[in-house]
């Protein structure tokens, strides 16, 4: 196993063991938003690339460091050939779905384990609002940053609190889990909110977030249309 396969297999069994199945379904929702949060990094360091070039100061960004090691970590929990891409969409494609949870079957587990990580933390973000997911859908699709920051963007770049989810606990594997939505959607929402980004780039993000967060939420309704 080479050194970053390595060390992403061992970060990832730091996550809460999800008791869900591994069935060829949720390994393919699975590792499909893992697909796209890699995406999303790619974007990402493109973006810091390109501010770096134009010698604009970075302080306030995420560290390229980080967005690469995260960015490799994320290609070993899936195969590009599972997702079959047409005018309707993405599909799954079974054969290569399998053939990943042969060969791969600890990778297939880190992909599920993280996704119902991510999940998890979505779903207990304000429990006091039923409307939290359709508000926060709708937020996504209009660009209300106001919003994602003071709903879902549970820390601020000094570390304090906003809303319920990502708090300090007293195991790794829990801290491993909070931590993983916040960490996603922090890196997605410095480039947006940084005045330098592009607007392409931005709508890019946008549509990344989208998606990631879509796939966290109705996840039920995935499962049964691509079963």
């Amino acid at each position: 196993m080479n050194p970053v396969k390595s060390q992403t297999h061992q970060e990832l069994s730091k996550l809460k063991k999800s008791d869900e199945p591994t069935t060829r379904e949720l390994v393919y929702l699975s590792s499909s938003v893992c697909e796209t949060i890699r995406g999303a990094l790619r974007v990402g360091k493109d973006v810091i690339g390109d501010l770096r070039n134009r010698k604009i100061a970075l302080d306030d960004l995420p560290s390229s460091d980080d967005i690469e090691l995260y960015y490799m970590g994320l290609q070993f929990l899936f195969n590009d050939d599972m997702f079959i891409e047409d005018d309707d969409g993405r599909h799954p494609k079974w054969v290569a779905v399998e053939r990943f949870m042969r060969s791969e079957p600890d990778f297939a587990r880190h992909a599920i384990n993280l996704y119902e990580s991510m999940r998890a933390e979505l779903l207990k973000l304000h429990p006091e609002n039923p409307n939290f997911c359709n508000d926060l859908l709708e937020a996504i699709d209009n660009q209300d940053e106001e919003f994602i920051l003071k709903h879902l963007i549970t820390k601020d770049i000094n570390g304090e609190n906003h809303g319920n989810a990502g708090k300090g606990t007293q195991t790794e594997e829990v801290e491993a889990e909070e931590g993983q939505l916040d960490k996603n959607l922090k890196l997605l929402e410095k480039l947006i909110r940084n005045s330098y980004v592009k607007k392409e780039d931005k709508e890019d993000i946008w549509g990344y977030m989208g998606t990631i967060v879509d796939s966290l939420l109705n996840k039920e309704e995935i499962m049964e249309e691509i079963s």
